[in-house]
């Protein structure tokens, strides 16, 4: 390999891949019918792997990109729930958090400390 690929070519290489990824994962969760808001979270979560990327070659500068994702956020958070329940996740989610009372448990078991 040359040292011209070895330097410009394979670091940019990795990026690649992982956009090719987020094109594929986006396109089947599409095929799969999952709701907007939820294709509108994850496009908002590949713009955060390479947000210089979108700024030069979107035009969505970082400003734009924050106003996205909270426009996003504020769509898909009443729904949440719902979501995860239709998918049927939680078989697949290991974080406590996935419900109130799972989180709530785990907040309960946390040590307590106090001061002055």
């Amino acid at each position: 390999r040359s040292e011209e690929a070895q330097y410009e070519l394979l670091p940019e290489s990795e990026r690649a891949v992982v956009a090719l990824g987020h094109a594929c994962a986006y396109s089947a969760a599409s095929r799969a019918k999952v709701p907007q808001a939820l294709l509108d979270l994850y496009e908002c979560a590949a713009i955060r792997d390479d947000p210089a990327w979108f700024s030069e070659n979107a035009g969505l500068n970082r400003e734009a990109q924050r106003a996205k994702e909270g426009a996003v956020l504020c769509e898909a958070a009443p729904n949440i729930e719902k979501y995860l329940e239709d998918l049927d996740v939680k078989y697949a989610v290991r974080a406590s958090i996935i419900s109130e009372e799972n989180g709530l448990g785990q907040v309960q078991h946390m040590p307590k400390y106090v001061g002055n």
